[in-house]
């Protein structure tokens, strides 16, 4: 997986004046394609982007999760089956296997068309 601050730092380094001095792409003491490796920095930048897609959270989001709080929360987008409630919260590993059929969590706000197409469990 790319890193966050590795892409924006290359990206940076990319769009700002063209400078590699610092870029974390850069490979050799003269820069390649006219002078940029801006092309690998786009790539890790649509990586980490797909990775962002929402989809319903699981206990796995947990695990070495870089986003949770000092409480271990993770900030989610809670949806309730009845319709009575959307809306950005924090949750704990505990609340993803608890009212499953009540509610669910997402990564991010989702599409209408993502939360039809995902199932209640």
């Amino acid at each position: 997986m790319a890193e966050l601050e590795k892409v924006i730092k290359g990206l940076e380094c990319c769009m700002s004046e063209r400078i590699c001095k610092g870029c974390p792409y850069k490979e050799k003491d003269e820069c390649e394609d006219g002078g940029y490796y801006y092309s690998k920095a786009i790539e890790d930048a649509l990586e980490l982007l797909k990775e962002r897609e929402a989809r319903v959270v699981t206990t796995a989001d947990f695990e070495n999760n870089p986003n949770l709080d000092d409480r271990n929360h993770l900030n989610v987008w809670e949806e309730y089956r009845d319709g009575t409630r959307c809306g950005w919260d924090t949750i704990n590993m505990n609340d993803v296997s608890t009212f499953t059929d009540l509610r669910r969590y997402w990564t991010s706000r989702p599409t209408e068309e993502q939360r039809k197409a995902v199932k209640w469990e």
